[in-house]
């Protein structure tokens, strides 16, 4: 198990690092290129920033692993652990509660966050009650679908409000090709540490008194929530606290999304028919999360203990609360 363990710890570095750089080179061809305007360019920066969870979720679902819990563990978990980061971007500011400052644009961005997690708590809800593989088409399940227009619809509302920042043009150095090339190396590297983890996660869910479905949630999320942390805290140090809080709340709608594309890997019918109700009580807790979230921008409490506004550190006892009840659920 102690093998197993360093092996996690090595793909929790790559990640970090090559994660972060990730983010960077697709940040600078979205300058380069006005690729960030538009359905297409928001998904791509989108891709950009969560190449990890969609490469290990992929792995998770595909025939080689075969663990959906794992799959949509890492999926719902991450949208847990990517809020609990507003927590430490809020005490590493140390200027009063984060949220009170933040522009009400997120509000929105957080609506649309909390519409498509219970959309998906539904979806597995329904799940449970009619054959499996009843409401497919292509192998995958109808709810799917319904998700990715769902996605589509969101972004599309956002951006024709102008509430998603579209990076300006910049003076790069370093040519396009380069930049491109360094991109495409560094997914290759997150794909192939992506794979790597599924499997790590596999083994610690058969050698551990650990469900598939707490892996997920809990390790896997938090190695593929790295990039956002390094995006976070490097957009703390410009002092941009609302590009670190759109990136947050604009990875959670994203995450949703990578259901429909790691069902179209999971061969043995819809994904979702193959899952733990208890990615349901990690949805809800992403809902309430997000909407704690989306009452601090409304209300502006400048309330806060120990440097962090009380609505985030709300945020973070209901993830470390969160966790603990999933840790005991069958």
């Amino acid at each position: 198990m102690i093998l197993v363990w360093f092996k996690f710890l090595i793909c929790v570095l790559l990640i970090f690092i090559f994660g972060s750089r990730l983010t960077r080179y697709g940040d600078k061809i979205a300058r380069r290129t006005r690729l960030s305007h538009g359905l297409i360019g928001i998904t791509f920066l989108a891709i950009s920033t969560s190449l990890p969870e969609v490469a290990t979720g992929l792995s998770a679902a595909s025939k080689i692993v075969g663990m959906p819990n794992l799959c949509v563990g890492d999926i719902v978990g991450s949208i847990v652990v990517n809020l609990m980061i507003i927590a430490l971007i809020d005490y590493r500011q140390g200027k009063g509660a984060l949220l009170a400052k933040a522009s009400q644009s997120h509000i929105l961005s957080g609506v649309g966050g909390i519409v498509i997690m219970f959309l998906a708590a539904t979806f597995i809800a329904l799940r449970m009650y009619i054959p499996e593989r009843s409401f497919s088409l292509a192998g995958m399940g109808i709810e799917s679908f319904l998700i990715a227009i769902l996605y589509f619809i969101i972004i599309w509302f956002l951006l024709k409000r102008g509430l998603i920042e579209t990076p300006a043009p910049k003076t790069e150095r370093e040519g396009l090709n380069i930049i491109w090339a360094k991109f495409l190396g560094s997914s290759i590297v997150i794909i192939v540490v992506g794979s790597w983890l599924a499997r790590i996660g596999q083994s610690l869910a058969t050698n551990t008194n650990m469900t598939e479905t707490f892996v997920g949630t809990l390790f896997l999320a938090f190695a593929t929530s790295l990039p956002e942390i390094a995006v976070a805290f490097s957009a703390l140090k410009i002092g941009a606290h609302d590009m670190a809080i759109g990136n947050i709340l604009g990875s959670n709608i994203f995450n949703i999304f990578i259901i429909p594309i790691c069902d179209a890997a999971y061969r043995r019918g819809p994904l979702l028919a193959g899952v733990n109700p208890s990615h349901i009580f990690t949805l809800i807790l992403g809902i309430i999360m997000t909407a704690i979230a989306v009452a601090g921008i409304v209300y502006r409490s400048k309330r806060s203990f120990f440097k962090v506004g009380l609505d985030t550190l709300a945020i973070f006892l209901c993830g470390i609360t969160g966790f603990i009840i999933l840790y005991r659920l069958p």
